[in-house]
Formats: structure tokens, sequence, C-alpha cells
């Protein structure tokens, strides 16, 4: 009983360890955009008591990113300062379009502000701050490959079409920093079991000495290096691991790649060597 309850914990640590190496590094990333904002800049160029306003505005992309560089996620946070408006004029609207400088295109991506939720100038100068604003993932890509087919508009009371706008403009890359994943502790799982194998070595060289299974007389120096390898036992906890691993991988439902696969067989197999070892010294003593 005492075996098979170490056969099967031992089981479940290497699966575990299996499964959190497969998982694949997220990667977090952000990315800033910048945008010059001018009425001069909308078709056709305001000419009213906007003309004289100017602006910018500072757009951060949180993205994640998985193994493959594919973005997964996306969320963006937009901050504007405004200026030279007519006292009193209020924003309406802002957000992305796309579109080149010579077009008025579609909206991509909004900041969440309208006329229930107005930005008022009554000085004709103010800013606003808008973020966590979900961007599909595909959509993020195509603006972050390619900013200047993008443009920023601001709309407001006398401008309701548009009052100034301006491409958007990459500015230097945030910095691309590992997430710590599942796949960080999956690492840390397998060294824990190459320890113990290393700790079970030198605790046997050290002190215990052993009685082969088929000998009743003590040998000095038991290890796992000088246990004997016991196939059909190994076999048993390779079928194991892997049957855990299988199962779990179909539970979570990944997508899991041939080289996925060949790295979970290649892990399966060092560490059911590994925990056979040490299921053998343990059954000695």
């Amino acid at each position: 009983m005492k075996r098979l309850t170490l056969s099967i914990l031992l089981s479940v640590v290497t699966a575990a360890a299996i499964m959190c190496v497969l998982t694949p590094v997220a990667r977090a990333e952000n990315v800033v955009l910048a945008a010059s904002l001018l009425p001069s800049r909308e078709i056709p160029p305001i000419i009213n008591a906007d003309q004289f306003a100017s602006g910018s505005v500072t757009i951060t992309l949180d993205l994640t990113r998985d193994s493959a560089n594919n973005i997964t996620a996306a969320r963006a946070r937009f901050d504007a300062l405004l200026s030279n408006f007519p006292q009193g004029e209020v924003v309406i609207l802002a957000h992305i379009h796309e579109g080149g400088a010579t077009v008025n295109g579609p909206i991509r991506v909004d900041t969440g502000i309208n006329a229930d939720v107005p930005v008022l100038l009554p000085n004709g100068v103010g800013a606003f701050t808008r973020g966590d604003i979900i961007v599909p993932p595909a959509l993020a890509a195509q603006i972050v490959n390619n900013p200047a087919a993008f443009y920023f508009n601001v709309h407001t009371v006398i401008n309701p079409g548009g009052a100034m706008r301006g491409q958007l403009i990459r500015q230097t890359a945030g910095a691309t920093m590992l997430v710590p994943t599942l796949s960080q502790w999956g690492g840390l799982l397998m060294f824990l079991l190459l320890l113990a194998a290393a700790a079970t070595f030198l605790s046997g060289r050290l002190r215990a000495p052993y009685a082969p299974l088929e000998s009743s007389t003590p040998v000095a120096g038991a290890s796992l290096l000088n246990a004997r390898f016991d196939a059909r036992l190994f076999v048993k906890v390779l079928i194991s691991s892997e049957a855990v691993v299988t199962f779990l991988l179909i539970a979570m439902r990944y997508n899991v790649a041939a080289s996925d696969v060949a790295g979970s067989l290649a892990c399966g197999v060092v560490a059911a060597f590994i925990i056979h070892l040490l299921m053998l010294n343990a059954m000695r003593h």
C-alpha cells in the first residue's frame, strides 16, 4: 500500500511538472503610439472657431503574446491633452479610425467618450484619460504592424464630424518581459525531481547499506547509481505519468503542437526513470 501511494504521488507530481513545462510562456508587452492633433488635418480642414486648437494623444497598448509571438489579448489606454479651443467647447467623441491622412475612415477603437459622458473644456483647455479598453487581438496586430494606417480623431459640439486628428506614430518600443507562468513552475518541479534523485544518491552513498532484491547480504554504499534497473517498474511508472499528462491535456483543451508532444514524451521518460529509481531505493530500505 505504501509503495502504491508513493507511486501515485510521484506520478501526479511528474504529470504536473510535464504539463507546466509544456504550457507556452506568455509575454506581456507595452506598445506606445502617439499622435499630434491639428484641425488642419481634418478632411476638409477646419476653418471655424476650432481652427486654432491643438492637442496630442498617447496610446498605450498592453499586449499579451503567445510562444509563437501572436497577440492573444490587448487593452488600450488613452492619455490626451487639448488646448486652444474656444471657451466652453465640449468633446463629444474621441477614437481611433482606420485610414490614411487623406481619407475619412471607419471607427476602430472607441475611448468611451460620448455626448452622455463628454469632456468639458470651460477654458478651452483640458485633458482626458481612458483605460482598460479591450481591443480585438487581430485589430491590435494591425495597429502595431502599421500604425500609420490609423489616426486619432477628436470630435466636438462645434465640429461633430471631427475637430482635429493625427496619424499614429509608434514610439520607442516598450520593454518586453516574461510573465511568470506555469512553465517556470514546471521547470522548478523537474529540477526538484532531479534534486531529490541527487539527494537520495548522496544519502545512500554516505550512510545506507542495502540488500539487493535477490540477496539478504547488505552492500555498502546504497544509492540510485547502483540500484538495478527494473524495466517492469519503469514501464508502469512511465505509462502512469504519460496517461495522466494525456488526460490533463485533453481535459484542459490545449492546442498541442508536435514539438509539445515530443517534449512531453521526453520529459515523461526522464521523470519516470528518476521516479523508478527512487521507488527502487525506497523498496530496499
